[in-house]
């Protein structure tokens, strides 16, 4: 390593071993370190972080055993912004509120959830910006492994659990559904799953019915809702009886899909338990969908009793 290695150099200092050892014989070391600053500065030219502050955060999170090729996967924009809120870097704050934290806004487009947006961000920056005595703000727990909107989307995911479990929030239309759910056979860890995730699978199954097209949201709330068979579903929508069966079929598959995603990636449920709730859900669809579903009219769909002609696709 030469002279000019030195921001190697100090990267090196705040590694343990043995990945100390095994980046110090990487020649491109100096030159991706350079990099991952050059990169946080472009994003954020505005924020004096010092490098070495810098590199001793990255090197706090860089994945073991510690590679040139671990370093260049860490996105280092995110790193860098994480970097200055953990440091109370002037202006960085302000920064990651207007990037990231009003973004928040955009996770509760339904009406009937808006009124958590204010407090959801408020408990964000509460939980992730501010330190105590001895603590490092949470932010400075960001790894730079997946980016910044994910985790943050995470982190208000598990805010609005606990503030609905504390009870500062109203619960949301199906909540009373989602409880009420019956474990098979009233399996004793099948309850304590449905127990113990109850929140996550409410959001999660209203996340999902929001990512389903108005046509499939009208099929199950017509089926599940209204109880129109596939045969008055067919006349209705002038189709023949195996496609609205195919429809009816898409539509639900499309639910429990957009549902196992959002409990796997949004709010990291391990698998094992993933499919004791996904086998709640599906002992269960009929009741989960009519719960949800009837009385929903949120996203402009219509609700039971009214006129449905509109929703009729014609030609």
């Amino acid at each position: 390593m030469s002279g000019s290695d030195r921001l190697a150099e100090a990267f090196l200092t705040h590694l343990p071993e043995p990945a100390r050892s095994e980046l110090a014989r990487s020649p491109e070391l100096e030159q991706t370190l350079r990099r991952l600053i050059d990169a946080g500065k472009a994003a954020w030219p505005a924020l004096a972080v010092q490098p070495d502050d810098f590199l001793s955060h990255v090197a706090r999170h860089l994945p073991p055993p510690g590679s040139v090729q671990s370093l260049e996967r860490l996105r280092a924009a995110d790193l860098y912004l994480a970097c200055a809120c953990a440091r109370a870097t002037p202006g960085a704050l302000e920064a990651f509120d207007a990037a990231y934290v009003a973004e928040v806004d955009a996770m509760f487009r339904r009406r009937d959830l808006r009124a958590l947006a204010a407090e959801v961000k408020q408990a964000l920056r509460n939980k992730l910006l501010v330190s105590e005595p001895g603590r490092p703000a949470k932010i400075a727990e960001y790894a730079g492994r997946t980016d910044l909107r994910t985790w943050l989307k995470v982190c208000a995911s598990r805010v609005v659990v606990d503030l609905r479990r504390a009870g500062v929030s109203p619960g949301a239309p199906g909540d009373s559904g989602v409880a009420a759910l019956r474990a098979a056979g009233d399996d004793p860890e099948l309850m304590h799953v449905k127990n113990r995730y109850r929140d996550e699978l409410r959001l999660s199954l209203e996340d999902a019915v929001t990512a389903l097209s108005p046509r499939q949201r009208n099929l199950l709330r017509q089926h599940h809702a209204d109880g129109l068979t596939m045969d008055q579903l067919a006349s209705l929508y002038r189709v023949h009886r195996v496609t609205m069966s195919r429809w009816v079929g898409e539509a639900r598959e499309a639910l429990a899909s957009e549902t196992r995603r959002t409990l796997l990636q949004r709010f990291g449920i391990g698998r094992r338990d993933l499919e004791s709730i996904l086998r709640i859900l599906y002992s269960n669809v009929e009741f989960s969908v009519r719960a949800l579903l009837a009385t929903d009219g949120s996203d402009g769909t219509h609700r039971r009793g009214e006129d449905r002609s509109r929703d009729v696709p014609h030609g």
